[in-house]
């Protein structure tokens, strides 16, 4: 008996020392996941995310993107040893209507989560209104900025603002191209 009660002190003690030492911080914080300790999970605690989860449209005539954004929940970053909740978003582009598409990675990006392929991806919020996303033009294979802040009082139709990133290049390398593949300064609407 008496084995039995020290084995149950014993792993009681060792549950409670592990789950103790889990440092769970809000992505709305300061902290980043570089900053954090090995172990932290750097979690939406407080569902800051949820309103920009789901499909958003834009369309003007035949011209028609929509973006994916999705939540991503305790992934787990092997660079920094930690966890985290994150948004993911891909998109698909068609100017006839949805015939034929310029691009879809919505389609090609399925069930990946690596925040290092999918189009758009941000780590954590910029306000609870707005994020800050890292975003990849896949026809121009290039790496630019994607605001997207909800209007004034509404969680249904938010503004994309695109923006080029300021950078050096070395001659004779080509200058990377200033346009979007998708339209820009424009107003979505969740579907």
């Amino acid at each position: 008996m008496k084995k039995i009660i020290l084995t149950l002190i014993i792993l009681t003690c060792a549950i409670t020392k592990s789950s103790a030492q889990t440092n769970i911080v809000d992505v709305s914080s300061d902290n980043y996941v570089v900053d954090s300790p090995s172990g932290t999970y750097i979690k939406d605690i407080y569902n800051i995310f949820t309103p920009f989860i789901g499909v958003w449209k834009y369309q003007n005539g035949n011209e028609i993107l929509i973006i994916k954004f999705e939540k991503v929940t305790k992934y787990y970053h092997t660079e920094y040893g930690n966890y985290q909740d994150f948004i993911k978003g891909n998109y698909s582009y068609t100017q006839d209507g949805g015939a034929t598409f310029i691009t879809n990675t919505i389609i090609t990006n399925a069930n990946i989560n690596d925040p290092n392929i999918n189009s758009f991806y941000t780590p954590r919020p910029k306000t609870s209104s707005s994020l800050d996303m890292n975003f990849i033009d896949d026809v121009y294979e290039k790496s630019c900025d994607a605001l997207f802040t909800f209007l004034t009082g509404s969680t249904t139709q938010m503004t994309m603002q695109l923006k080029n990133r300021s950078r050096g290049f070395i001659l004779p390398e080509v200058a990377p191209n200033r346009n979007f593949s998708i339209p820009n300064n424009v107003v979505l609407t969740k579907q």
